[in-house]
C-alpha cells in the first residue's frame, strides 16, 4: 500500500485544540500535518455562520494565552461575533505560521491501528494515506449535526436549515418572511433575536426554556480595549484556580449566611456585570444546595417576567417553580431575547403541551394545528461529543471499531485518550 506520507503525528481539526496542538508539537520537532473538513480555519466557527452567532464567553478567556497573539489582536467587542473569530484565527495562522502543514478540503474516512508496528494508517478522501505513531482527532463536540427524524421533512418546500449548515456567503431571505426556529439552546437564543425582528410571522418550537442571562455586550475602543489587556495576564492565571475556568470564583460565603434584602442586593451586583458571573460567581453553594439553588432561580425568574407582558409566556419562558436545577444545563447569554416575545408576530410552541405529529411540504403540523413556513431553522443541536471521533471509523486493537467499543457507552483515559 503506498502511503504518502510518513508522520510522528496526524491532527484532525482545526479549531481552537487542533490549532494549538499543531502549533506545540511543531515547537518540539515533531513532524505533525493538520487534516480539515473546511476549508480555512475555526473549527466550529468556520461552520457556523447563522445570523446572530456569537460566542458567549467573553475576551480575553476566549482566545489564546500566547502573548506573542494577544498583544499583536485588536478585539472590538466583548463578546465577539463569528466572522471576528475567523478573523482572529487568521491572525492565529499567520502568527504561528500553521498553512505549510495543514490540508483543508480534507475529511478523513478511517483510521486503522497495526498492532505489530504500533502505527495508525489514516485514510483521507481522495485517497490520500498517512501513516503516523499518534493519531489526534480535535473534532470537538458540536462535528455531526443532529435533525429529529419526524415523518416528512424532506416534503418541506420552504428553506429547511440547520445553523451550523448556513449558507456560506449567502444571506437567506429572512425579512417579511414566515420563519419558525426548532430549538432553545444558545444558538436558539442567538436566532430568536435576529430572525424575529426581520419576520413577518415568527415562532419558536420550545420543548424546555433556556434560563438565559444577560450578556452585557460592549463594544471596545482603545481606551476599553487597553483596559483589558492590562489584566490580560491576571486574567490567565486566574482561570488555573477557578471552578469555572473563568477569572472568577464563587464567594466564600453560602447563600443562607445573608438575609433575603443582603442576598437581592448582591444578585442584582452580579445581574448587572453580565456574562457568568450570576451562574459561577455567586454564593458557593448555588450548585449544591437545592433550597440555595432555588433562591437564586427565583431572583432570575422575577428578573425575567417582569420583562416578559404575557401571562402566558411568562409561565412558558420563566415557569413559576424552576423547570430543573438552575445552572445544572448550559446556562445561554441573551441581548434582548425575552423583549421579543412581546411582540405580535412571535408566537411559542410548546411541543410538550402539543407534540409535532409531522412536517408537511407547507411547515410543521402539530396536534393543535398546522403551521405554515417559509424558513424553518432547526437549531436542535449536535450529536454531541461522540458524533465527530465516530465518523472518522476508527479501528483499535483485534480489530475492534470504536462504536463496537462504544456500544454500551462511551469510556475514555481521564476524558482525553481512548
Amino acid at each position: 500500500m503506498a502511503v504518502d506520507d510518513e508522520l510522528d503525528a496526524l491532527i484532525v481539526g482545526a479549531g481552537f485544540g487542533g490549532v494549538y496542538l499543531l502549533k506545540r508539537l511543531r515547537d518540539r520537532g515533531f513532524k505533525v500535518k493538520l487534516l480539515e473538513m473546511g476549508s480555512d480555519f475555526g473549527g466550529v466557527w468556520y461552520w457556523n455562520r447563522y445570523p446572530g452567532a456569537r460566542v458567549d464567553s467573553q475576551v480575553p478567556h476566549y482566545e489564546f494565552s500566547d502573548p506573542e497573539l494577544w498583544k499583536s489582536w485588536k478585539w472590538n467587542q466583548r463578546f465577539p461575533g463569528g466572522q471576528e473569530l475567523r478573523d482572529y484565527f487568521q491572525h492565529v495562522a499567520d502568527t504561528w505560521d500553521l498553512r505549510r502543514d495543514v490540508l483543508f478540503d480534507t475529511k478523513v474516512v478511517s483510521a486503522v491501528w497495526n498492532g505489530e508496528t504500533s502505527l495508525w494508517t489514516i485514510r483521507a478522501e481522495g485517497g490520500r494515506v498517512y501513516r503516523s505513531q499518534f493519531f489526534l482527532p480535535n473534532t470537538g463536540f458540536a462535528a455531526r449535526r443532529y435533525t429529529p427524524d419526524w415523518t416528512g421533512v424532506d416534503s418541506f418546500k420552504g428553506d429547511w436549515l440547520h445553523p451550523s449548515y448556513w449558507p456560506k456567503g449567502d444571506d437567506v431571505a429572512i425579512a417579511g418572511k414566515r420563519v419558525a426556529v426548532i430549538g432553545t439552546g444558545s444558538t436558539g437564543v442567538q436566532l430568536v433575536q435576529t430572525l424575529a425582528p426581520l419576520a413577518s410571522e415568527f415562532v419558536l418550537f420550545q420543548r424546555t426554556p433556556n434560563l438565559a442571562f444577560p450578556m452585557g455586550q460592549r463594544d471596545y475602543n482603545e481606551s476599553s480595549r487597553t483596559m483589558v489587556q492590562q489584566r490580560q495576564e491576571a486574567v490567565y492565571a486566574g482561570r488555573l484556580s477557578s471552578f469555572s475556568g473563568f477569572d472568577f470564583n464563587f464567594m466564600p460565603v453560602a447563600t443562607y449566611e445573608y438575609t433575603a434584602n443582603e442576598r437581592a442586593r448582591t444578585y442584582e451586583e452580579l445581574w448587572k456585570g453580565g456574562d457568568f458571573s450570576f451562574w459561577m460567581g455567586g454564593y458557593h453553594d448555588m450548585l449544591f444546595s437545592d433550597k440555595a439553588n432555588t433562591d437564586a432561580y427565583n431572583f432570575w425568574r422575577d428578573k425575567v417576567r417582569a420583562r416578559i407582558e404575557d401571562l402566558r409566556m411568562q409561565e412558558k419562558l420563566a415557569p413559576s417553580s424552576k423547570p430543573h436545577a438552575f445552572g445544572c444545563k448550559r446556562i445561554s447569554l441573551e441581548n434582548g431575547n425575552y423583549e421579543i416575545f412581546n411582540k405580535p408576530n412571535v408566537s411559542l410552541v410548546d411541543v410538550n403541551e402539543t407534540p409535532v405529529l409531522e412536517v408537511t411540504a407547507r411547515g410543521i403540523k402539530t396536534t393543535e394545528k398546522e403551521w405554515e413556513f417559509d424558513t424553518v431553522v432547526c437549531a436542535t443541536g449536535y450529536e454531541a461529543m461522540t458524533g465527530g471521533i465516530l465518523d472518522l471509523n476508527l479501528v483499535g486493537r483485534d480489530g475492534i471499531t470504536l462504536g463496537e467499543r462504544w456500544k454500551g457507552g462511551v469510556k475514555t483515559l481521564f476524558g482525553l485518550s481512548i
